[in-house]
């Protein structure tokens, strides 16, 4: 833009001066796009463009995320060579962990069957070859810590564990 400026003063004496203005347009800023992950997850890798530019917000650290801090907005700032600057935020969606339940210590009678099973997620797997709402009879007196390990719609893991205490 160029700007100029007419003086007149009361004695009929003037002038003018002429001044150039240069309006740089903001950066074009992206924070980067990022998938949902599991607050135990590692740390996220972030990556802006243009490259340069500093990433801020709750749970940044550097160019990482940690989940562990749950669902936040991570911002970018860059500054280009005209000293202009542009922000970008992102929503870095965080699921919590599913609260998975084995169910409550059991105590049978030896040769009887017990079936053991999982709430608080959509799959299951157990320790020791067992199989959720299948009934099984233990091999041996004592007692035998399971372990269940449930998987949420999300991917997200948990466990919880039962122990299985076997009589004569």
């Amino acid at each position: 833009q160029t700007i100029t400026y007419n003086y007149s003063s009361p004695g009929n004496c003037s002038n003018s001066d002429v001044a150039t203005i240069t309006v740089n347009a903001l950066p074009i800023v992206d924070a980067g796009t990022y998938t949902a992950a599991c607050i135990d997850a590692a740390s996220i890798p972030l990556v802006g463009s243009p490259a340069g530019g500093v990433f801020s917000g709750t749970g940044v650290t550097g160019n990482n995320f940690s989940p562990a801090q749950g669902t936040q907005t991570v911002t970018y700032t860059y500054t280009d060579g005209n000293g202009c600057t542009g922000t970008d935020n992102q929503l870095i969606n965080i699921f919590n962990l599913p609260t998975i339940n084995a169910g409550s210590d059991i105590i049978i009678c030896e040769g009887q069957s017990v079936t053991l099973s999982g709430t608080g997620g959509t799959t299951y797997s157990w320790t020791n070859g067992v199989i959720n709402n299948q009934s099984f009879t233990p091999a041996t007196v004592g007692s035998v810590v399971y372990t269940v390990t449930g998987t949420d719609a999300n991917g997200c893991v948990n466990t919880d564990m039962v122990t299985v205490g076997v009589v004569e």
